[in-house]
């Protein structure tokens, strides 16, 4: 078997992992959980970066070059951009909770203001009408 032969093999079972990853993505956006998917995320990222040195370590060749230039151009990826902080899952469920929370402080606090001006207000229009009704009862 030869070099290309065995970074095919090697790639067609890497890619499996990359589709489920890709496609669970996809298909939920939001947080990610390694977990969710079964996903070994460190073995990933080794076997990734193995590939990546298994095509740079290729003889050249205009073919071979064209591919080392390609997988060159693939973004790196290390464990930290799995990584599953549970600060991001509660952002993405706190916040908005946190957001509808002060939304309806607000929303509260302005109710309760007007609810005092109002209060007040007919406190004054009642002390009012007791004047006025004393006074034409008094005529």
């Amino acid at each position: 078997m030869n070099q290309l032969q065995s970074l095919k093999i090697s790639l067609d079972s890497f890619l499996y992992q990359t589709e489920k990853i890709h496609h669970h993505l996809q298909n939920r956006s939001g947080t990610f959980d390694p977990g969710s998917i079964d996903l070994d995320y460190k073995l990933y990222c080794q076997q990734y970066n193995a590939i990546r040195e298994f095509t740079h370590n290729l003889p050249g060749g205009e073919t071979i070059d064209m591919l080392k230039k390609r997988m060159a151009g693939l973004p790196a990826i290390t464990e930290f951009d799995f990584r599953h902080e549970p600060s991001g899952f509660s952002l993405d469920v706190i916040l908005p909770i946190v957001g509808e929370w002060l939304k309806d402080t607000f929303t509260t606090g302005k109710l309760q203001e007007k609810m005092e001006d109002i209060y007040r207000g007919l406190h004054t229009i009642q002390f009012m009408l007791k004047g006025l009704t004393n006074s034409q009862v008094a005529d």
